[in-house]
């Protein structure tokens, strides 16, 4: 029996925080709707601003020739912006 529960979305990790299954750590700015009418709670008023994108793939999917090319050019963009 798994001690932890793995989410691929923000989104769902979010609903079943909102629907009593636990906490979440998640990034205010995706929820000001939820925060403004009180669904969720900020308990500490404190963000961690850590880069803008993250690059996600279910662990269940193989990763194919495009999703490959994908990763190479997105790592290739984010080394000439930095």
């Amino acid at each position: 029996m798994p001690h932890s529960i793995i989410f691929d979305s923000s989104i769902t990790m979010m609903e079943a925080a909102i629907h009593g299954h636990g906490v979440a750590l998640a990034p205010p700015v995706m929820f000001e709707r939820q925060l403004r009418e009180e669904t969720i709670k900020q308990p500490f008023d404190i963000e961690i601003l850590d880069g803008a994108y993250w690059l996600t793939s279910l662990q269940a999917k193989v990763e194919n020739h495009a999703m490959e090319t994908f990763k190479a050019w997105l790592i290739e963009q984010t080394k000439q912006t930095t």
